[in-house]
């Protein structure tokens, strides 16, 4: 379990390895939408839905560990933007794929991982070779849920990040230390 010492295995883990794949998800996303390789979207998506069992394990194990405790003292911002900050990540990393899905579900796209068919696309009846939107609102809902909240997780991954050098360089503290494994003093 967590101490205020050190981390357990899972929790570096589960930290580190969503963190990263999320990171790498968002700029794939990123680089997609702003290059129209549209070729490269299967492979983000199922990337996406594979990855999100894992967040829900790394979620689960949080509440289930609860909050690591902190290292040192910290006035009543540091500790409200904080834990607001670590929430926040929480909720967006498993709102991410989920509006994602949705945009493709309402769209009429269906769910495929790596080619293997999750849930069927809504063929049109005019024309069978092409897709039409189940429900035109809740696609947009997934699509425009899905763009706020990457911009927005953005955000607060670089908030969250920021602290930690802040923490590691001007308060001198080890809490990334920890984070990265090591036990602390």
């Amino acid at each position: 379990m967590d101490s205020k010492e050190k981390l357990s295995s899972m929790t570096v883990l589960l930290h580190w390895g969503v963190g990263l794949a999320v990171i790498m998800l968002w700029m794939a996303g990123w680089y997609i939408a702003e290059t129209d390789s549209s070729g490269l979207l299967p492979i983000h998506k199922s990337i996406g839905m594979l990855l999100l069992p894992i967040i829900l394990i790394r979620v689960w194990w949080r509440m289930k560990s609860g909050w690591p405790q902190s290292i040192r003292d910290h006035n009543a911002i540091e500790k409200l933007i904080a834990r607001s900050t670590h929430w926040f990540l929480l909720i967006a990393i498993i709102a991410m794929p989920l509006f994602g899905m949705l945009w493709q579900v309402a769209g009429g796209h269906g769910l495929f991982i790596f080619g293997i068919e999750v849930v069927h696309p809504n063929f049109s009846v005019a024309d069978p070779s092409k897709t039409e939107a189940i429900s035109k609102a809740w696609r947009k809902i997934g699509s425009e849920g899905h763009e706020i909240t990457a911009y927005l997780l953005l955000a607060a991954i670089a908030l969250h990040a920021l602290a930690g050098l802040k923490s590691h360089f001007i308060d001198k503290d080890k809490t990334l230390l920890r984070m990265l494994g090591k036990k602390v003093d």
